[in-house]
């Protein structure tokens, strides 16, 4: 059967049962006789109607004859064939994490927020959120990983391959995309997870040797690196993060902020309380938020010429048991001094750290002895170390509130939440290192590790564990296998600590599993008998 597109004609032929494609070529006399040019063979028919093939040089794509281009296949389409008869998938698969990962976005309403996504297929997204949730390989592994996993039966429609994970975080990462996911997202933190507006801002950096416009040489506390720069503001009630922006690797911090503020704001977050380290803090900053009428709270720079005349006239008697304050067993001896800033009282927190103080002692020490050995011109004069151990420890905290001294501490402290987070990022969530090849890629990356991060959020909010028993937890959970039969799953026992974690999440932990018309439904106890009825594959 020959159909024509235009200039174009494909020939259709059956064999063995299966219809497959071929471009006709046109025919040329050539001096060793007559053959063919511009002829392709374009494998498989997946959608005769469409245009939808699959090779295994391009998997699964789209013909246009009109412009003869190979393009993507639309989102509904698998990056695999479908029973093509040549694989038998996996009977006994891991259970337990991908079951619990996916219990939990429902039980805490978060598919809510994925299924806003713009993305037809949303079995590919449901999957990779799986992956980056529990699995730290590159993306080139993932369906090696989806074919073992719970998640063939659970999203049997993902596209996994390498192609098709290329493209679909290029699809994601589009800012119509991204725009609809952060209304959404915002919208779950107000209706399930806190109302309030207080806001803790930091950025990291994400290193990477990609060439393109975010990468640029930063210099950030002293560290020299090639880098995008992540902006991620969090909740400070909750912890959950609000959105996330990506400047280029050398824009300073403290130009970001107002930029920042306004997203959250036109995102539907509009925040009454900041709180961010002195990168931010600038007197040009610091006036809009007191013209805006912004709550703030900060770490006052120490090139201030406020800092300096605070220092000298405070620091001297700021070491008094009436200053000192205990906050989880850390002592701070905290001064607070009012003072005036373009006309408007603001607070000044005069703080003295007694661990900080020891450790950046002796990291003081540690590298005079390392220049000392290097050269005995390159060690700190004793005016030099004495300056250090005065300095030591000291810092001053700014604040539009006039806090008790041991609130503003615990408050200042808070902000290590934002720390924690980034750790978790780059850790659990796979945010580094950058294995993408353009910007739009980049985005659909950041928006998966965004996603994970928000899991594992909630996860360490409710256990108040750190991220390796985060992973520890994860992997008692997939040592709970399941069998696969046609229309039932038959689930292994589970561990001790998997059921802890089932209990501690109000989780089910089902025997079995029905297949209905809505995908798969839990069951507990035995199964009924049914006379005549094979259910094994």
């Amino acid at each position: 059967m020959i159909e024509t597109y235009g200039d174009v004609k494909i020939v259709f032929q059956s064999n063995g049962g299966r219809l497959y494609g071929k471009i006709v070529g046109k025919t040329i006399n050539t001096d060793n006789g007559p053959r063919k040019e511009t002829q392709e063979h374009l494998g498989r028919v997946v959608d005769k109607e469409h245009l939808i093939f699959w090779n295994r040089k391009r998997g699964i794509f789209m013909y246009d004859p009109f412009k003869a281009a190979f393009l993507p296949a639309p989102e509904s389409f698998s990056s695999e064939l479908k029973d093509d008869g040549r694989k038998k998938k996996k009977q006994l698969l891991d259970f337990g994490d991908t079951y619990f990962v996916s219990e939990l976005l429902k039980k805490i309403h978060y598919d809510e927020v994925i299924d806003a996504i713009p993305y037809n297929n949303k079995d590919t997204i449901y999957s990779m959120i799986c992956y980056y949730t529990l699995n730290s390989s590159a993306n080139c592994h993932a369906q090696t990983w989806y074919e073992g996993n719970l998640c063939q039966v659970l999203y049997p429609d993902a596209n996994l391959t390498s192609q098709r994970i290329s493209d679909f975080l290029k699809a994601i990462g589009g800012y119509e995309v991204r725009d609809a996911f952060f209304k959404a997202h915002i919208q779950w933190l107000n209706k399930y997870v806190s109302k309030d507006k207080a806001s803790i801002l930091d950025s990291t950096g994400i290193p990477n040797s990609i060439h393109f416009r975010f990468q640029a040489t930063s210099n950030h506390n002293g560290k020299i690196s090639q880098e995008a720069r992540l902006i991620v503001p969090i909740q400070r009630d909750s912890g959950f993060p609000i959105l996330f922006r990506v400047v280029e690797g050398n824009i300073v911090d403290v130009s970001t902020l107002v930029k920042t503020a306004n997203e959250m704001s036109l995102r539907g977050f509009s925040t009454d309380l900041f709180e961010f380290d002195s990168g931010y803090c600038s007197h040009k900053n610091i006036k809009e938020l007191l013209e805006k009428e912004v709550e703030f709270v900060t770490r006052m720079g120490e090139d201030w010429a406020e800092y300096k005349a605070l220092k000298a006239k405070y620091a001297p008697t700021l070491q008094s048991e009436y200053a000192l304050v205990e906050y989880r067993g850390r002592y701070v001896y905290v001064k607070q001094v009012p003072i005036t800033l373009d006309g408007k009282e603001v607070y000044a927190y005069l703080c003295y750290d007694v661990d900080r103080a020891g450790d950046e002692c002796h990291k003081a020490m540690k590298r005079s002895k390392k220049k000392a050995r290097e050269s005995a011109k390159k060690k700190p004069t004793p005016k030099e170390m004495h300056e250090i151990f005065q300095n030591a420890g000291l810092f001053i905290l700014l604040s539009s509130l006039p806090y008790k001294s041991e609130d503003i501490i615990e408050v200042y402290y808070i902000r290590q939440a934002i720390e924690q987070f980034f750790d978790l990022m780059k850790g659990l969530a796979k945010l580094a290192p950058l294995r993408i090849h353009s910007e739009e890629a980049m985005y659909g990356h950041l928006l998966m590790s965004f996603i994970s991060s928000v899991i594992s959020t909630h996860i360490q909010n409710e256990t108040d564990e750190y991220i390796d028993r985060e992973a520890r937890m994860f992997l008692a959970l997939r040592n709970q296998k399941c069998i696969v039969f046609q229309n039932k799953i038959t689930t292994y026992e589970s561990q001790s600590d998997a059921n802890y974690y089932y209990k501690k999440f109000s989780i089910g932990n089902p025997d079995y599993f029905d297949r209905t018309d809505n995908g798969w439904e839990p069951k507990y106890g035995l199964i009924p008998m049914e006379k005549d009825e094979d259910d094994e594959e």
